[in-house]
This record gives C-alpha cells, structure tokens and sequence, in this order.
C-alpha cells in the first residue's frame, strides 16, 4: 500500500508541475523590434532588457508571433519580413509585394497579413507566397489586429479611423468598413484586450485611445511624452506600450497594469535602455491541453511500473 501511494503521489505531482510549467515559462517575455540599433530584444518578467537577435535586420518595425513560436519581423529599408526560430537565426520569409511595411498580425489559420505604405494589406500563406489582401478603403495602414471572431482590425494613420474586415462562415471579407473614427491624431499600433476592447496609441498626442466592441472611442491614457507606439496585452491582462523616447530620453516601455478586472490608466516604466523601439510581440503560451497529454503520459508509465512492481 504505501508503495502503492507513493508512486501515485509522484505520478500526481510530476503531471501538476507538467501542467502548472507553461504558466511559469518564458512565454510572458516582451519581444521588441529596436529599430534604432537593428536588433530585435528580449524582455523578461522584471524588464531586463537583453538581444534576442540582430543578424540579417534592417529597421525592424512590427512583431508577430506564429503559433509554432517563430518570431516574424517587418522590415523598412529594404521592405521585407524575417522569419526567427526559437534560437534567433534568421531568415527572409518574403519580400514581394511588400511597400515599407510595418504592423504584422497573423490569422487563425496560419496566414501573415502586413500593413503596407501604399494603402494596401498583403496576406502571405506559411510559404511566403503573398497576394494585395486589400486595397480600398485604407490611407497609410498601421496597426493590425485580430479579434476572437476572427475580425480583422486595421488602423488607418491618415484618415484617424480603424477599418474592421469581417469574418463570416470562415471566410475574412477584404472589403472593409470603418469600424471607429479615432478621437486621436495618427493613430499606431492595435492592440485588443480579451473583452474585445481595442487600443491604439497616437505619437501625435502622446495618448491611448480605446474602442468599445460598439466602436465607442475614449482617451485611455494621456501625457506619454515618450511618443507610443505599438501595444501589446500579455496573458494576464497587462497593457505594454512601446515609447520611442525624446531629445532628452531614451525609448523604454510603459506598463499598465491589470488588476481586479481593471486596467490602469496609470501607466508605470516597465524597461529602458531602448533605442527606437516599435512593433512589441509576446511568445504564445503553450496550449494546455498538449501538456495535460505528457502528463497523462508519465502518468501512465508510473501506472504501469506499479502493475509490474506489485505483480512481480
């Protein structure tokens, strides 16, 4: 019996760790595209700030994540989009069709949609092979967003407003309708809290404006002389900003912290030391139940030692 209850309480505690390990790993780390010094940086949970990778970039811009874990990257000068894997090799993921791109936001599917300069969003499939998305209805597109309707959100930095393209039966319509007209002057980056609530900043106004899921816009956040940029929520509801910094400071990123099912206006100086920094990407989170299945795994195999321990 006590050998019994011993394995089973091994067996148990080996699953809980295995279960409990994804919320603890380095799936929260902040990824940033430091475009003043070409390198894209990793940020941990106490903000320390170190380079992730810098070969091959050129001005990274926007950041997105793949649901493998591969890190995409835009870049300006020359347009393209670098794929990274987890030990941040790179390599070119596409170049055509691209216009000095700047915001990234993957599908469901798998399919990488970039904000282009010419007024244009162009969808590449997981082979890099690119097709013109959408082509009316956008001035100078910046941020991009999914909901978890799979709606994809665009905002449009000359006309201040945010476009919503439709999802229906599987299928994203390229024909956009404006969604929300922004309170702010040039809106950035797109970001969506798990409410369906949408946030985008304003260089020009140094604010964060947020949408209601009705497309009723309010000023956020204000007075962020550091210039915001792109946004990004972690898993637990936290709101990051990147700030590209003045004359007198260097870029840095602004928190604002969720608690108690609310997200503070009061933004808190989450890292430093950042040269220029734009797009912000957080590594995905391992599904849990792809782990509850390694679990119930090793469970098994301390199962069936016992069996053979007890028969034997």
């Amino acid at each position: 019996m006590k050998a019994s209850l011993a394995v089973s309480t091994a067996s148990f505690a080996i699953s809980l760790l295995l279960l409990i390990a994804p919320v603890t790993s380095r799936a929260d780390n902040l990824f940033v595209a430091n475009g003043g010094n070409n390198t894209i940086d990793e940020i941990n949970s106490s903000g320390t700030v170190t380079v992730f990778t810098s070969s091959g970039l050129a001005v990274p811009y926007g950041l997105a994540f793949d649901s493998a874990g591969n890190l995409y990257a835009a870049g300006d000068y020359p347009p393209s989009i670098d794929e990274m894997d987890s030990s941040g090799t790179v390599t070119v993921f596409a170049t055509s069709g691209l216009a000095y791109v700047s915001f990234l936001a993957f599908d469901s599917a798998g399919n990488l949609y970039a904000a282009n300069s010419n007024n244009t969003i162009e969808k590449f499939n997981s082979s890099g092979v690119g097709t013109v998305f959408a082509n009316s209805g956008l001035f100078f597109p910046r941020g991009l967003a999914f909901d978890s309707a799979g709606n994809l959100y665009a905002v449009n930095y000359d006309m201040n407003s945010i476009e919503k393209f439709g999802s229906s039966g599987g299928v994203l319509n390229s024909n956009g309708t404006t969604f929300a007209s922004s309170v702010l002057d040039g809106p950035q980056g797109l970001a969506i809290d798990s409410a369906g609530n949408l946030y985008t900043a304003s260089l020009v106004y140094g604010a964060i404006e947020e949408v209601s899921t009705s497309g009723v816009g309010r000023v956020f956040a204000s007075r962020l002389y550091g210039g915001p940029s792109a946004l990004a929520f972690d898993s637990a509801g936290n709101l990051y900003v990147s700030m590209l910094g003045s004359n007198s400071t260097s870029g840095y990123i602004e928190e604002f912290n969720f608690s108690g099912g609310v997200l503070s206006s009061n933004g808190t100086v989450f890292a430093t030391g950042l040269d220029g920094p734009q797009g912000l990407a957080f590594q995905p989170v391992p599904e849990p139940s792809a782990w509850a299945l390694v679990a119930l795994g090793i469970g098994a195999v301390f199962g069936g030692w016992h069996l053979r321990h007890r028969s034997s």
